[in-house]
């Protein structure tokens, strides 16, 4: 059977790359740079706070009712990290005694769970991490988006050069 006889052309990319390459990632940087900056300051909207008080509220419950698992702790855990680098950076700022309260009583869980005991907050415990999750909601509210993930990124970077706080004997 014989060929087609048309030839076949070379493929030439996508029409819009054919022009000035060199202006458009020029354009392309700009533009990705001020999309970037805008991010940053931009807080959260509405259903993304409902869904990390969401997150955490039910997290902090199953705490409190000794009902926890692993994910919780580290959810609450991630909570006051990420707060607690928020204070740091200038988000409310007086919250950073209650923050690291809340830290204590987190490891405090984890070393009873450790233990034998089940995963759940004392008394003390319950208090000072609603407290700081009140906290962290106030910095939601202020807080832009690169913010946020700022810490988060710098939460994670301390926990992997080992930079975690440690329960007093």
């Amino acid at each position: 059977m014989p060929s087609s006889k048309k030839p076949r052309r070379a493929y030439r990319g996508p029409k819009f790359a054919r022009g000035n390459v060199a202006s458009l990632e020029v354009l392309n940087k700009h533009s990705v740079t001020n999309a970037v900056i805008d991010a940053f300051v931009v807080p959260l909207d509405t259903q993304e706070r409902r869904d990390v008080a969401i997150t955490f509220l039910v997290a902090l419950d199953r705490m409190v009712k000794g009902k926890a698992n692993a994910d919780d702790l580290g959810y609450l855990g991630f909570m006051c990290n990420t707060a607690r680098m928020l204070c740091e950076r200038g988000f409310v700022e007086d919250g950073m005694d209650d923050v690291i309260a809340a830290q204590e009583a987190l490891m405090r869980a984890d070393e009873r769970a450790r233990r034998g005991a089940g995963l759940a907050l004392d008394g003390d415990g319950i208090r000072v991490v609603r407290e700081a999750y009140w906290i962290h909601e106030a910095q939601i509210e202020v807080a832009g988006r690169g913010h946020l993930l700022a810490a988060g990124k710098e939460v994670t970077r301390r926990q992997l050069a080992g930079d975690i706080l440690e329960l007093a004997a």
